[in-house]
């Protein structure tokens, strides 16, 4: 592949790093664009304030997925740090990092930070899982370019499919799975879709509903996506599955009951639906 995508006064530019900075610019400019639209056509409630705080959120949400996607790599794969100097200095350093550590401290960041500011929560996370998809994509570009996270080997060597791909800087010459390309396909359809949900339902959906849609389509592709990738990981709390795996299980049922709690209840007075109403996706009139 091109580990190294270009070389600019001297300074070699890793693939990898690259596409992330990439992905983040996509996902600020996809997320501006859904509020900007919200806040133009006053139809969605709390649409103008979240817009005028977006950028900062952003910044925020940015800076804790970067450090976050750090920590849960040195946790995971760095195990051989014995003193706290030297696990700062590699915090603070570049190399690997891993997706769910970024998202989960990126999530948590933006939520403390949102609720601080009394933000609209819902509306926010609407705009934002849409765009991360699209970061995730263009992430998942850059890791096909450097050969991480690459997939296992095709059975057949002889007459390995058009569709499989070797990685020269593993140096086996084998083919593999393309799970990183494969994946970057799928985010991107989902960031598309939902941004055009986003668009079209902002004003009339619950606040929320389309990001935990997002996040249990999302997980669940990913827990698939697993079994198809051929780099070590680890295991989830002594179990067979990965640890991608395992916090792609805990994310599936997480939004599955946000979704269930969004359905079952009003979004205005609290208080259950009756069942009619849950399987029909009405709103019931103002009391």
């Amino acid at each position: 592949m091109r580990p190294i995508l270009f070389e600019l006064a001297g300074i070699p530019f890793a693939s990898w790093y690259v596409f992330f900075g990439l992905g983040g610019l996509a996902a600020f400019v996809l997320a501006f664009a859904l509020l900007r639209q919200a806040e133009q056509s006053g139809r969605a409630p709390g649409a103008d304030v979240a817009f005028d705080a977006f950028p900062s959120l952003f910044a925020v949400c940015y800076v804790a997925g970067w450090f976050g996607a750090r920590l849960f790599s040195l946790l995971r794969e760095q195990t051989d740090i014995n003193t706290p100097a030297d696990f700062l200095r590699e915090l603070v350093s570049i190399g690997p990092m891993t997706f769910y550590g970024g998202a989960i401290a990126a999530f948590f960041a933006g939520l403390v930070f949102s609720l601080v500011r009394k933000l609209p929560v819902g509306l926010l996370c609407d705009a934002l899982f849409p765009a991360a998809s699209l970061g995730l994509a263009l992430g998942r570009v850059g890791c096909h370019l450097n050969g991480d996270d690459f997939g296992l080997v095709i059975a057949n060597q002889a007459e390995p499919p058009w569709w499989s791909v070797t990685y020269p800087s593993l140096g086996d010459g084998l083919a593999r799975f393309p799970v990183q390309l494969e994946e970057a396909a799928f985010s991107f359809l989902v960031a598309a879709v939902a941004g055009a949900i986003f668009l079209r339902r902002a004003e009339v959906m619950r606040p929320g509903t389309l990001a935990a849609c997002v996040a249990l389509v999302s997980a669940a592709h990913r827990f698939l996506n697993e079994f198809f990738r051929g780099d070590p990981r680890g295991h989830f709390w002594g179990t067979s599955l990965s640890t991608s795996q395992g916090l792609a299980l805990l994310i599936f049922f997480t939004a599955a009951f946000a979704l269930f709690a969004l359905f079952a209840f009003d979004s205005r007075n609290r208080q259950p639906r009756p069942a009619s109403r849950i399987l029909s996706g009405r709103k019931e009139p103002p009391q």
